[in-house]
């Protein structure tokens, strides 16, 4: 049901649906080409993000190139952010140590990253003196909210998870117990970690809570690898302040 392509940075996702494909987190160019090749002529029927940062949404504009009357949706609290209204939150500087730096070195190609880096969309991007330059520039909607039946995506809702950011989502397919995680939780380790590269760790911890309460054994995170046919993988998620 669900496919995943390696763009770099973010794990983008493909799901398959009687009314076409839907695509979350193109994070690149890259992401964008491969969601294309893999998809061909087929229509997509929407593109969504699990949160507003650059490596979640820097490929939905080379991919509307591909597939221009796909729908862009984000959750609702992305709305200032997308809308260029305010500057991105920013985690304190002790996060990015315990969090970003740690995940990062696990990423492989590092030449290949730092590419995709410069010739995508730059939307998104996490950093102070970027200010509110992060506004898209396509058509979008920020309409995403807990417990919604996404459009095209029958069975799926949307999990409101803050802490990684205020904006964060995750989506949920109950028949077949699966669960996109976004940056909530990551597999940099091997078993699942909740990600210390948050806005909020009591936040986070709260939406870990809530997550924990589905029965999840196909776990699709934000970044690292997939956790499939595990019951309760969620229980194998480490949680480290």
């Amino acid at each position: 049901m669900v496919e995943c392509v390696d763009g770099g940075y973010a794990a983008t996702y493909l799901i398959q649906e009687k009314n076409g494909w839907v695509v979350v987190d193109p994070g690149t160019r890259l992401a964008a080409d491969l969601a294309a090749a893999r998809i061909g002529k087929a229509p997509v029927s929407l593109i969504c993000a699990t949160h507003f940062h650059v490596d979640h949404i820097g490929g939905i504009e080379r991919l509307l190139t591909y597939y221009p009357n796909a729908a862009v949706m984000f959750s609702a609290g992305a709305m200032p952010f997308a809308g260029g209204l305010e500057p991105l939150p920013v985690p304190v500087f002790r996060r990015w140590i315990l969090g970003l730096i740690p995940t990062a070195a696990r990423l492989g190609h590092p030449l290949r990253n730092l590419y995709q880096c410069a010739v995508s969309a730059r939307a998104g991007i996490l950093l102070p003196f970027f200010g509110k330059a992060s506004k898209v520039k396509f058509p979008f909607q920020c309409r995403l909210q807990e417990d919604q039946n996404i459009p095209g995506l029958e069975g799926w809702r949307i999990i409101e998870t803050p802490g990684h950011t205020p904006d964060s989502i995750c989506l949920f397919h109950a028949n077949s117990r699966s669960l996109i995680s976004g940056d909530t939780i990551l597999n940099m380790t091997g078993c699942g970690e909740l990600n210390r590269f948050c806005c909020s760790w009591t936040d986070i911890q709260k939406s870990f809570r809530k997550l924990s309460a589905l029965p999840v054994e196909n776990l699709y995170p934000g970044h690292g690898v997939s956790l499939c046919g595990i019951q309760d993988v969620l229980a194998r998620v480490q949680i480290r302040p």
